[in-house]
């Protein structure tokens, strides 16, 4: 949602600055002042607006990372998962959908720290 105020500000700014461009008058500067002062705080808005999502993007790759490579997102359906309303694994369809991760042994990892 940044980017699409973010271009409300460019438009409402360059509106702005051609209408202070052809003002002839000190009611014309006045509203063109008006124009550009609307599209600075909705750069300030898209600003803050970025902000958060860059926040909240960084916590869910956190999250992830500290998840480890070999995590499974819960599957669709499930309490935590994506979609439906909850319930078990069995409501969201058959056993063999979810998908399975490979128990790794000790001397493999000391081998290759990236499994």
């Amino acid at each position: 949602m940044w980017w699409a105020m973010w271009i409300v500000s460019l438009l409402a700014d360059r509106t702005g600055l051609r209408s202070y461009n052809k003002a002839g008058t000190a009611a014309g500067v006045h509203d063109a002042m008006t124009q550009v002062i609307f599209a600075d705080l909705a750069d300030l808005v898209a600003a803050a607006l970025a902000i958060v999502f860059v926040l909240r993007l960084t916590g869910m790759q956190n999250e992830k990372a500290l998840q480890g490579p070999g995590a499974v997102p819960p599957p669709v359906g499930a309490v935590g998962g994506v979609g439906g309303t909850g319930g078990s694994v069995e409501s969201a369809g058959s056993v063999e959908s979810v998908a399975r991760v490979k128990p790794v042994a000790s001397a493999e990892l000391a081998e290759n720290p990236w499994l």
